[in-house]
């Protein structure tokens, strides 16, 4: 049968189990946790990308979270961008201008078509988030931004938990930009 139905205790159990890409593990609390779904959302123009660079940046130096703790991801780990919004050039210079190295930001388009691939309700998109996650050390997946990646109504829940189910299947951390 079912079984009883579960408490706070069963949940706080499964709690231990979170591995977190930016947290306290030992009082399991935290910013950003493996294989979660996290929405940066805020207007166009506030540093939302440039926000994720620095996280990208703090990890692919070896250098604090802004909290002070310390960053325990690989060096190597890659930050994947879905440039939907068509910034390629920006994420580009701002990986310069934060001296990471170039292999540590890429794109879903590949060398010959770079500017390929944002679209998220293309299977083919998604064929290359799984390949380039599987080719790589990917410690973020990037959309950048939502309501420019899908034509689908995301402001209704149900349209919403296909990606949900897509990205927290993955081991890896998805940030999403949402509103602009």
């Amino acid at each position: 049968g079912i079984g009883e139905a579960a408490n706070t205790a069963d949940i706080r159990s499964l709690m231990k189990d979170r591995e977190w890409l930016w947290g306290n593990k030992e009082q399991n609390v935290g910013w950003f946790i493996q294989r979660g779904l996290h929405l940066v959302e805020g207007k166009e123009g506030t540093g939302k990308t440039r926000w994720i660079m620095d996280l990208a940046r703090r990890w692919s130096l070896d250098m604090r979270w802004p909290d002070g703790s310390k960053t325990e991801m690989d060096p190597d780990a890659k930050v994947l961008f879905v440039a939907s919004d068509s910034h390629w050039d920006q994420i580009a210079m701002t990986a310069e201008a934060f001296g990471m190295p170039d292999e540590n930001v890429i794109f879903t388009g590949p060398q010959n078509d770079p500017y390929n691939f944002t679209n998220i309700d293309d299977s083919s998109t998604l064929a290359m988030i799984r390949h380039w996650c599987t080719r790589y050390e990917v410690g973020m997946v990037v959309i950048d931004t939502l309501m420019a990646a899908s034509s689908r109504p995301l402001v209704d829940p149900q349209e919403v938990a296909w990606l949900v189910a897509f990205f927290t299947a993955s081991r890896f951390v998805q940030i999403v930009e949402g509103v602009q």
